[in-house]
C-alpha cells in the first residue's frame, strides 16, 4: 500500500536531462494511479533521436480541484484533469512512459521551470 509521504524531487543530473513518468499498469478503474519518475538523457539516448515516450498535452484546469496519485509510493496532488488523463491512458497490463509537465518538472524549482 502506498504511503502518505509527500514526493521529494531530486535535482536533474545535468543539462540535457529530463524526467519521465512511468505510468504503472492498473486494471481496476478505481485503483490508485501508481507511477515512478526517472531521469532520461535526451542527448545520449542510444536510439538516434527515437525517444521512447509520449508527451501528454492537457489543460491544467482548476488548481483547487485535486486528486491523489502516487509516485514512487509517495502521494502527490494533481489537478483533476491530469488525474483523469492518467486514468484514461493507464493500460491494464503494460507500463507507459509519459512526459507531463506538472509532474516531470519540479513545479517548486524556479530554475528547473525556466529550462
Amino acid at each position: 500500500m502506498a504511503s502518505k509521504d509527500r514526493y521529494k524531487y531530486t535535482r536533474l543530473p545535468e543539462s540535457g536531462y529530463i524526467r519521465l513518468l512511468r505510468l504503472l499498469p492498473g486494471s481496476k478503474a478505481n485503483a490508485n494511479v501508481q507511477c515512478a519518475l526517472f531521469n532520461y538523457n535526451l542527448l545520449n539516448n542510444g536510439h538516434h533521436g527515437a525517444d521512447l515516450y509520449e508527451a501528454l498535452s492537457y489543460a491544467w484546469g482548476d488548481t483547487n480541484k485535486r486528486q491523489s496519485i502516487f509516485i514512487d509510493q509517495c502521494e502527490i496532488q494533481v489537478t483533476y484533469n491530469l488525474h483523469a488523463a492518467l486514468l484514461r491512458l493507464r493500460h491494464p497490463f503494460f507500463e507507459r512512459v509519459i512526459w507531463a509537465d506538472a509532474l516531470c518538472i519540479n513545479q517548486d524549482d524556479a530554475d528547473e521551470k525556466e529550462n
